[in-house]
């Protein structure tokens, strides 16, 4: 029986209807309508550092057109386009991204992220901010709890790279565990701040990288994740050893002015000149250069082990 004309124009309106879903379901990323193709190649925005390091690990840097001002390491041609927590939606349309991610500091710009991405104009994705070194791949292999979030690798096509990154972090950090696995472990204050005095203290990133790096954080008994402490603070913890997390800071000299909190603290880090300066620039960064990082706090912690740590590259990350 063939079909009336009334039957073949609900069958057409159904069609566009399932058309118009499947183009909104792409909204999200992987099936969007601006995915990357030789006329429409990969724009990309990152308005947080550790996906931007992402991005650049799976061989996107050239491909990204702006990023945010807390960037350690913004490509050439990229346009600054945010102030924490502010976005220039304005110079960011300018830009025609394809995609847009950022992790989820923030829940006003990422709203109103979202409901640009609603109308077609980018991909965009928002990820949580990583509290563990488990979350740092997140982004990369998950899992994430919300439905219609969808990986950075499969967002980029590069889901096996994304694979392999992620597997590349945990293998470098668990021989880094093996090597220290067996050896003394010392109290280990990580300042990021010597006027006032703070540190990273239990339940962060840095707090898991110190144990695999075979040191006892000497913050652990404080009650918030970055405590300060005063000269009479920590007299109480009793340092063994204080590494400095200053990024790009300038090297340590003997009467640093810096130091000058520290000097004359009856505390074995400071008797025993045990303050050791990490100035990576992504020393304080959640991302996928954490094995590069856990190395040089082996290399300062357990200095008898920096001839069985492979050296550090440049741009080498993990």
């Amino acid at each position: 029986m063939s079909p009336s004309g009334d039957d073949l124009r609900w069958q057409l309106y159904m069609l566009a209807r399932g058309s118009i879903f499947l183009l909104l379901l792409g909204v999200g990323c992987g099936q969007h309508p601006t995915a990357s193709s030789e006329s429409n190649p990969l724009r990309i925005v990152s308005l947080t550092p550790s996906l931007t390091r992402m991005i650049i690990d799976l061989g996107l840097g050239d491909a990204i057109v702006g990023v945010g001002s807390f960037e350690t390491r913004v490509p050439a041609h990229a346009k600054i386009i945010s102030h924490h927590p502010e976005i220039d939606i304005e110079s960011l349309l300018v830009l025609r991204p394809t995609h847009v991610f950022m992790l989820r500091q923030s829940a006003i710009p990422g709203t109103r992220l979202r409901l640009l991405a609603k109308k077609g104009r980018f991909c965009f994705q928002a990820y949580p901010y990583p509290v563990s070194i488990d979350q740092i791949t997140l982004p990369l292999i998950g899992p994430l709890a919300e439905d219609e979030t969808v990986l950075l690798g499969h967002a980029l096509s590069r889901t096996k790279e994304a694979q392999q990154l992620a597997a590349a972090i945990k293998q470098q950090l668990e021989q880094l565990r093996d090597l220290t696995a067996t050896t003394s472990r010392p109290r280990v204050l990580m300042a990021f701040a010597l006027d006032p005095i703070m540190a990273s203290g239990p339940g962060t990133v840095n707090d898991e990288l110190l144990e695999i790096a075979g040191g006892v954080n000497a913050a652990a008994n404080a009650t918030v994740s970055a405590p300060v402490y005063d000269r009479e603070s920590l007299l109480a913890i009793v340092p063994d050893i204080i590494l400095l997390l200053m990024p790009d800071a300038a090297p340590l000299t003997e009467n640093d002015h810096r130091l000058a909190p520290l000097r004359g603290l009856p505390v074995p880090a400071v008797e025993q000149k045990c303050i050791v300066l990490i100035n990576d620039p992504e020393v304080l960064l959640p991302g996928t250069q954490l094995p590069r990082i856990a190395r040089q706090f082996v290399r300062a912690i357990h200095p008898e082990l920096a001839d069985q740590i492979q050296p550090d590259g440049p741009e080498q990350a993990p």
